[in-house]
């Protein structure tokens, strides 16, 4: 949910040099990065200057040409280091530390993909806003339970035992002896993958056997930021959960009733569940458009493109793999493997020969290249790069002479059929 342009663009916006109202928080930390206390309240802001990630990101890599304002240099140097300390202090208290993957399209001028990459999340500059916007979250969470009012909260329960065996015996197949069962345990997992050819699909084994976080009018903690008390506050202007939140610390501030139940508090965190489900199921269908797209256009054309990818299972036909630059995925069919013979073994984790060698494992890094994209279906197939036959010879037309005996033509070098 968005709300209106007129509002999010203007009225709603951080425009530099303006007056805004506010509703802020204001969190008083120690050098170390630990909350000593905080307040909420309605402010007036006057924004000083509009910053880019890519500014951010270049201060912080100790550019000079980062064109930030000299008025706001000296508060990032003190923030870059503190946010870097709130972050570590974060995952030693146990909030698992995994990067979700994400990509980034960009379309000409006609709507057509040019590129697919790997949006860069991991940058400082979006850790540095990350952790702001956690502690505010966190901090008005705590303000709403203290308040004993009823109130909407971001949850996510932890695995539950399928979810952990799964993920173990996933990660024991890339070769990390760690069956996790702690949020402690899994950071160790990915210490251990980090840094290793099966790094990009340990994650992808932890990040699938974790549940979904949701709304709720009972707060269970977060799971995987390790908090006891959470919401969502900081995006009042696209998410609904974080309006009523602001309405709700609004009513707290001025010792007011919120004239919402529990119940129906309930009934909204649900309906704002299955709208989140349905927008991220039209992003995923939108890019998958896009990616069907590009792939189609590469398979029509004449280039002859290979691609880096990774395994990240296996079927009974064939392995699923993922090239983690636009996290399309696709089959290689053990059927089009034509050197060898190749089948799953009972674990579904590795392709086998009929000998019992292994070929190729979850996990493994791979050269494909596409052998059919079928847009209408949104669906790819892939083969190994090694198996792409070469290009035919131009084939000679057999000599012909004539038969010493018959004086009939007779083509050297093909047997007649005996019949």
């Amino acid at each position: 949910m968005m709300l209106p342009r007129e509002l999010t663009t203007k009225v709603c916006s951080l425009n530099p040099q303006n007056d805004h109202l506010t509703h802020s928080v204001e969190l008083h930390l120690s050098l170390g990065g630990e909350i000593l206390g905080y307040e909420s309240f309605a402010s007036v802001i006057h924004s000083k200057a509009r910053l880019t990630y890519t500014q951010v990101q270049q201060f912080m890599d100790g550019a000079s040409d980062h064109g930030i304002p000299e008025t706001v240099v000296q508060r990032l140097k003190n923030l870059c280091p503190l946010a870097r300390k709130i972050r570590a202090l974060r995952v030693a208290n146990g909030s698992v530390e995994i990067n979700t993957p994400e990509i980034e399209i960009q379309l000409n001028h006609q709507g057509k993909v040019e590129k697919m990459m790997p949006r860069s999340e991991s940058k400082e500059a979006y850790q540095l806003v990350e952790e702001c916007m956690l502690l505010a979250n966190r901090a008005v969470a705590e303000i709403l339970i203290a308040s004993e009012k009823p109130s909407i909260y971001r949850v996510h329960d932890e695995p539950d035992e399928e979810q952990w065996a799964s993920m173990g015996m996933e990660l024991q197949a890339l070769g990390i002896p760690k069956l996790p069962q702690t949020r402690q345990e899994i950071n160790e997992a990915v210490k251990l993958a980090a840094g290793t050819a099966v790094e990009y699909t340990a994650n992808l084994a932890i990040l699938r056997n974790f549940k979904r976080a949701e709304y709720s009018a009972t707060q269970i903690g977060h799971f995987g930021l390790a908090f006891d008390d959470y919401t969502h506050f900081t995006s009042p202007i696209r998410r609904y959960p974080d309006l009523l939140v602001h309405r709700m610390l609004k009513a707290v501030e001025a010792g007011q009733p919120f004239p919402i139940s529990e119940d129906r508090i309930e009934e909204i965190s649900k309906h704002c569940n299955e709208t989140e489900k349905q927008a991220d199921s039209l992003e995923r269908k939108s890019i998958e458009k896009k990616r069907m797209d590009y792939y189609s256009e590469i398979m029509n054309s004449s280039l002859a493109a290979t691609f880096k990818g990774y395994v990240v299972s296996i079927k009974g036909k064939g392995m699923i793999v993922e090239l983690p630059d636009s996290l399309q995925r696709g089959m290689v069919t053990f059927a089009s493997i034509t050197s060898e013979w190749l089948e799953a073994n009972e674990e579904m984790t590795q392709a086998k020969t009929r000998g019992g060698k292994v070929r190729h494992t979850i996990g493994d890094e791979v050269e494909v290249a596409l052998a059919k994209v079928d847009t209408a279906r949104g669906f790819v197939d892939f083969v190994m790069a090694d198996q792409i036959a070469a290009p035919p010879r131009r084939s000679r037309k057999p000599r012909i002479q004539p038969d010493l005996k018959t004086g009939q033509p007779q083509h050297r070098g093909k047997r007649r059929r005996r019949r």
